[in-house]
C-alpha cells in the first residue's frame, strides 16, 4: 500500500507509480497510524508529496506525528533512567524494540510507534527489577500470590508492569518466546552480543543488528510488528 512504500528507504514522489491510482486518503491515514508507521510516512509526505496530499490529511498526519514524538521522547526519557536505576543496583540488562529498534532502524526513535519498554534480564534477576521498580511506583500487570508468581516465572517469558500516572507499561523479559515456540538460539547466546547505542546522547546496552532481526522475527508472529 501506499503508507508501506511511504515508511521505505526509496523516498516517494509525486511522479511514483502508486501516485497515478486514485488515493482514499481516509483509508490511508488509517493504515498509516494502524502500522506504527506514522513517523516515516510522515515525513515522507511532508518532504516529497505535499503538492498531491489533500491539506487537511497532511495536517491530520501532521498531528499524529507530533504527538508520537512527544510519547516516544517520554518513553525513551523512562528507559534511560530505568536502565541508570537497575546499573547502579548491579542488575545486568539490555533494552531491545520500541525507541532502540526505532534508532537502529531510521536513526530516530522518534521514527517508530511504541507504548512499551522491552528490558531483556537474566532469569535469576527479574524479581529484584520487579521490587525496584514497585519502589518507583510501578504496579504489577497481574496480581499474584507468591505460589503463582514462581509457577508464572517458570512457565512464562514476560512480567509485565504498569506506572499509571507516568503511562508507562514495562515488559521484563527474561526468555525470547514461549518454551512452545521454535527459536534455534538460547536465550543466554544473546548475552554475547551486546553492543552500546546511542539514544539522547547516552550509551544504552542492546542486541546488535543481526541478532535484533532474529529476535523480531520470533515476534513477528505474533502482537509485534
Amino acid at each position: 500500500s501506499l503508507a508501506i512504500r511511504g515508511a521505505g528507504p526509496e523516498a516517494l514522489s509525486t511522479s511514483d507509480p502508486l501516485m497515478e491510482h486514485p488515493v482514499d486518503w481516509e483509508v490511508f491515514q488509517v493504515q498509516t497510524v494502524a502500522s506504527g508507521l506514522i513517523g516515516p510516512v510522515y515525513r515522507a509526505c511532508a518532504r516529497h508529496l505535499r503538492p498531491s496530499i489533500p491539506a487537511s490529511v497532511l495536517a491530520s498526519l501532521r498531528s499524529a506525528y507530533q504527538n508520537n514524538v512527544v510519547r516516544s521522547l517520554r518513553l525513551t526519557g523512562e528507559l534511560i533512567r530505568i536502565l541508570q536505576l537497575f546499573d547502579v543496583h548491579g542488575i545486568e540488562v539490555f533494552a531491545y524494540k520500541g525507541p532502540v529498534l526505532g534508532q537502529m532502524a531510521y536513526g530516530d526513535p522518534c521514527m517508530r510507534s511504541f507504548c512499551d519498554l522491552d528490558l531483556f534480564l537474566r532469569p535469576g534477576d527479574v524479581l529484584r527489577a520487579k521490587n525496584l521498580l514497585l519502589d518507583q511506583g510501578f504496579e504489577p500487570e497481574y496480581t499474584m500470590t507468591p505460589a503463582e508468581e514462581r509457577f508464572y516465572l517458570l512457565e512464562e517469558c514476560e512480567y509485565n508492569l504498569v506506572h499509571h500516572s507516568r503511562q508507562v507499561v514495562v515488559e521484563l523479559h527474561w526468555k525470547v518466546a514461549m518454551g512452545y515456540a521454535s527459536f534455534g538460539i538460547e536465550n543466554d547466546e544473546l548475552w554475547h552480543h551486546i553492543e552500546p547505542l546511542s539514544l539522547m546522547v547516552k550509551p544504552v546496552p542492546s542486541l546488535s543488528s543481526e541478532y535484533t532481526l532474529l529476535v523480531m522475527a520470533v515476534h513477528g508472529g505474533g502482537k509485534h510488528h
